[in-house]
């Protein structure tokens, strides 16, 4: 038991440390998600509860876990910012009590059968998309044009409820299609394109900042593009593969593809993270030259050699 309470309260203190660390603009974008995701995942949670034995089931503590640091966040939001407590004053009771009280019934009923549940949620993912710098859809054309004005508000809405509530990407892709109907209705696959490309973008972004504050204790952590390396992999991500940058500097991409008319075209891109194009699967992370002598290859052929 004591190591379960341990490990909710360090969930509990992660999410503080987010919250604390999203700036005021974003913070006041976040505050409609938050409030939204507790109130979809409170819903959900009551609709779970009525049915026989709903209650003990995964899906439920799934609930109980999100519940629990939505409202440590939305407590945290309201010490932070005066327009943030206004708005949650006329909207909300006493949410640390009640979290606590959450957490009490946690430990009493429900840590026994799912010990180790307590998860923390992607509000920070969730604060990238709210304050909209990052979004990848103004960067193209059409997108820009499809998710122009009102569209374009209500879409960012439902990713960043998606990711405060560290939602699958079945699950966004259903959000997108049962919420904005108008948009994606008939057209799963642009919701599900939408859904994978934001997400991985938002992670990026979280993630290229993560190394950049861990370079200050570590000054060797450099930044390195890993792409899967399958038969989906496009030529512009395998001549980024491997390569590293200090964080805050651009990834040098060049490849060569077939034009319509035959032959081949050269096309040069310098981009500062993954995803480098809609549905990319690659990620950016961090790296020391050392760790290098450790591949998988040479662990491999020393086994062989063994």
């Amino acid at each position: 038991m004591p190591s379960v309470r341990a490990q909710v309260f360090a969930v509990l203190d992660q999410t503080v440390h987010s919250i604390q660390h999203i700036d005021k603009p974003a913070l006041r974008a976040m505050m409609p998600v938050l409030m939204k995701a507790q109130a979809e995942v409170q819903h959900a949670l009551r609709l779970w509860l009525q049915r026989d034995g709903g209650a003990t089931t995964f899906t439920a503590q799934r609930y109980r876990n999100a519940i629990i640091v939505l409202n440590r966040a939305l407590a945290s939001a309201r010490q932070m910012e005066p327009v943030t407590a206004e708005a949650l004053k006329h909207s909300y009771k006493t949410i640390a009590p009640l979290a606590l009280r959450n957490l009490q019934h946690e430990w009493k009923t429900f840590s026994t059968i799912f010990e180790g549940t307590a998860m923390p949620l992607a509000l920070d993912e969730a604060a990238v998309i709210a304050n909209g710098k990052s979004l990848l859809w103004p960067q193209f054309e059409s997108s820009a044009e499809r998710y122009a004005g009102s569209i374009g508000e209500r879409t960012k809405l439902e990713l960043s409820v998606s990711r405060a509530k560290s939602e699958t990407m079945d699950e966004l892709t259903n959000r997108l299609q049962k919420n904005l109907p108008d948009i994606f209705e008939g057209e799963r696959w642009n919701a599900e394109r939408l859904a994978r490309t934001e997400t991985m973008a938002s992670y990026s972004t979280t993630s290229a900042e993560g190394i950049g504050a861990a370079k200050e204790d570590d000054p060797e952590l450099v930044m390195r593009w890993d792409s899967s390396i399958d038969f989906r992999r496009c030529a512009a991500c395998a001549s980024l593969d491997g390569k590293t940058v200090e964080p805050g500097e651009l990834f040098h991409a060049e490849w060569y593809s077939h034009s319509k008319k035959g032959g081949m075209r050269f096309h040069s891109m310098d981009v500062d993270k993954s995803p480098l194009h809609p549905c990319c699967r690659c990620v950016v992370v961090p790296w020391r030259e050392a760790w290098a002598k450790y591949s998988r290859r040479d662990e491999g052929s020393e086994r062989a050699a063994a």
